[in-house]
């Protein structure tokens, strides 16, 4: 491989890709997932030690770093994607975008998946907890954020709560007048032990995830399933078939969304059979290893 470019804008952080590159001996570059406002000097580098000329440096001006091709086209166009290998999209509609707009000349979709040995179901005590994992961000999603998250669990009475950063303080007032604790950021090794708290959780995706990137999944709906804690989420489109209908549930409103969460704190074996539905889909096809199988396939290609 010469060059790669790590399209996994949005959702997949360089440390979740190397995540990924961990289980193979391949090469990629990258650089700093923050893009043109902090580009480093330094190139980071896996080995590939089957091949005795493992992989030259970009030329000049051609390091790797991750862009969001949605609403920041110019930041990608500077870094000449076309003059890549490839791209690793991490969704069907990026590899389009990268293909089409951007000029790339091989693309592939390249999508998030779960590190089974952190995520997996914990022996714990009866879970009673319901939380939501997640940004508040700029207004993006604000007003899901209310139907779905807030307006529910205001009407429960069991342990609820929320954690993510950038909650402004009319936020968290909403928060706290709903009955639901705000915890604050929370460090992904510790988010396995907070999903095997949860007696369920939600997800709730952002507008640009139920619409412009349909069919594209965040990661934490991959870390969800495979700590088999039951998932229910508002909108959104399985375009690219990576679940089975049974894995979660899909809500239409506020007023389903407490629905099904009523339903399933109530019945225990809902939630258990939910829980293994999930399980089974991330270990046959969303593990770190898939995903690293599927990388040293590109690498294959690209050399030949």
């Amino acid at each position: 491989i010469t060059r790669l470019w790590a399209a996994v804008s949005h959702c997949l952080p360089l440390s979740r890709l190397f995540r990924y590159l961990r289980y193979c001996s391949c090469s990629v570059f990258a650089g700093n997932r923050r893009g043109l406002r902090d580009c480093p000097d330094s190139r980071l580098r896996c080995s590939f030690p089957s091949r005795s000329t493992a992989c030259r440096y970009p030329r000049r001006g051609q390091r790797s770093y991750t862009a969001r091709p949605l609403g920041c086209s110019l930041s990608v166009g500077v870094f000449r994607v076309q003059q890549f290998d490839g791209v690793l999209a991490f969704g069907e509609v990026l590899r389009q975008i990268y293909l089409h707009k951007f000029g790339a000349t091989q693309a592939w979709t390249f999508h998030e998946a779960a590190d089974t040995r952190r995520f997996c179901p914990k022996n714990t005590d009866q879970p009673h907890e319901l939380f939501w994992v997640g940004n508040w961000g700029d207004d993006e999603r604000t007003h899901e954020l209310q139907e779905f998250l807030i307006q529910p669990l205001s009407q429960l009475t069991s342990t609820r709560a929320v954690y993510g950063v950038r909650y402004p303080s009319s936020a968290r007032e909403q928060l706290k007048d709903a009955g639901i604790e705000y915890r604050g950021y929370l460090p992904n090794l510790e988010a396995p032990n907070v999903y095997s708290r949860s007696a369920l959780t939600l997800h709730i995706p952002r507008r640009s995830y139920a619409n412009g990137l349909s069919g594209v999944p965040t990661i934490r709906m991959f870390e969800v399933l495979a700590s088999g804690t039951p998932l229910i989420c508002s909108p959104w489109s399985d375009a690219e078939g990576l679940f089975r209908t049974e894995d979660y549930l899909t809500v239409s409103d506020g007023k389903a969304m407490l629905a099904e969460i009523c339903h399933l704190l109530q019945d225990s074996v809902a939630r258990a059979q939910l829980a293994s539905n999930g399980i089974e889909t991330i270990r046959q096809r969303h593990t770190c290893a898939h995903r690293a199988k599927q990388f040293e396939e590109i690498c294959e290609e690209l050399g030949r």
